[in-house]
């Protein structure tokens, strides 16, 4: 399940999917608030995990993306990393 992580990004939507995409997400860019470049620590491993930050959903170590956004009114973050 944790095999890939797959981001696409166009005009229309931000698409980040695991494996063959049984878990996915989806935010159109003009509800996006700002990004943040975070480096996850070691320990926090791979797939989807709690960290400080938010629930981080990710395939390697290293730096992972934050996204901050609004839906329905509600601030909402997708936390997501790969090499």
């Amino acid at each position: 399940m944790f095999y890939r992580l797959t981001i696409k990004v166009n005009n229309e939507r931000i698409r980040v999917s695991f494996g063959i995409g049984l878990i996915a997400f989806n935010v159109k860019p003009d509800i996006v608030l700002s990004t943040e470049i975070i480096k996850t620590k070691l320990w926090w491993g791979i797939g989807i995990l709690l960290t400080p930050h938010d629930w981080l959903y990710n395939v390697s170590t290293g730096p992972a993306l934050l996204i901050k956004y609004e839906k329905n009114e509600l601030a909402k973050k997708l936390f997501v990393g790969t090499n």
